[in-house]
């Protein structure tokens, strides 16, 4: 969920350590020993880019438990609705061990807002986040990935010489925080003389600019490049792939295909809806499929990711909406990832 202006709110700023806690009170930072902070008053409105969840402790309302999937070091702001000038309390914890705790203040309006930034992880890491008021007691899962999943996997990207079309750069600044190698091919020339084995393109909106972008790499994928594409436009379409509007929005669960999934769990993608889909033929690979939606007319099938054998390479294809924005938001980076550690093991 993305928040925007909630009229007069409270923040508390807070880094995670392995045993303090930086909390911004009346714009003093402080570093404290125990594991509590409380969230300091101010105007504020959330900043483009940070990660927010709304947890309601208002009496007789009853909601499902937010799931939040987020990079290690994102702000993340949980905006509470409760009592007008009440009070609630919140406790983030991993398994048996409280990572930090603190209260906060309503306005008159009974709105609050808690914001720390996601700890500092090597692995998947699942966090149980409590909030509690006078009339009742909420929780959500925050769910934290690594910003270096592929570190295990440097050398071999760097053997695999990856190669970055992206106008926009956020495949460049998902890569680099990664600490992995690769070459930024910004100009016609470095395109023309990249001879890497992967090459991953992005940002093109419009079919023509893609098909253009991309031409002359038939031969490449013959002789045995992966090309991976995230989120073609609608209508565009290549070696048996497809890129689709739905003319309904799509509701479906995704189902990982064999082989993919090292980093994405299907959880983490949502249930949609889908505006864009992809189809491939009855010799294509689907690496996320769509558990509704059965075959398409022409024998081969639906999904989010799918891959097709051409020659000795590979032609790959994903769409999902964060894929737009990998460098900052988690489903995007666990499937650009995904998708590069695919192509690692299948060449």
């Amino acid at each position: 969920m993305r928040g925007g202006g909630w009229g007069r709110i409270f923040r508390g700023c807070v880094a995670l350590g392995a045993m303090s806690l930086v909390c911004s009170c009346d714009g003093q930072a402080r570093e404290r020993d125990s594991q509590r902070g409380v969230a300091a008053g101010g105007a504020e409105a959330l900043p483009v880019g940070e990660s927010a969840i709304l947890i309601s402790l208002s009496e007789g309302i009853e909601s499902a438990a937010p799931r939040l999937i987020v990079l290690s070091g994102t702000q993340v702001t949980v905006v509470v609705a409760g009592e007008p000038q009440g009070r609630a309390t919140w406790q983030l914890a991993f398994e048996d061990t409280v990572l930090a705790e603190g209260a906060l203040a309503l306005d008159e309006e009974g709105i609050g807002r808690c914001r720390l930034a996601a700890p500092d992880v090597r692995v998947r890491t699942e966090c149980r986040w409590v909030f509690a008021g006078r009339a009742a007691r909420r929780s959500a899962a925050l769910v934290v990935l690594p910003q270096t999943a592929l570190g295990p996997s440097a050398g071999r990207i760097a053997a695999r010489r990856v190669g970055v079309i992206d106008p926009r750069g956020q495949v460049q600044q998902a890569l680099r925080r990664e600490g992995v190698q690769f070459a930024d091919l910004a100009s016609e020339i470095q395109r023309r003389f990249f001879d890497g084995g992967t090459l991953i393109v992005a940002a093109h909106e419009e079919d023509v600019n893609l098909a253009t972008v991309i031409q002359g790499t038939e031969k490449r994928l013959l002789a045995g490049l992966s090309l991976v594409i995230l989120n073609p436009p609608p209508g565009w379409q290549g070696w048996g792939v497809t890129s689709v509007r739905a003319p309904e929005p799509v509701t479906a669960p995704p189902r990982l295909g064999g082989g993919f999934g090292q980093t994405v769990l299907e959880s983490d993608l949502g249930p949609g809806p889908w505006r864009r889909v992809l189809e491939t033929g009855p010799e294509g690979r689907v690496l996320i499929g769509l558990a509704a939606e059965g075959s398409s007319p022409s024998g081969g099938a639906f999904g989010l990711a799918v891959a097709r054998r051409v020659g000795r390479g590979w032609a790959v294809a994903a769409v999902h909406p964060e894929l737009d924005r990998p460098a900052t938001e988690a489903c995007g980076r666990a499937i650009l990832d995904d998708l590069i550690l695919w192509t690692l093991a299948n060449p």
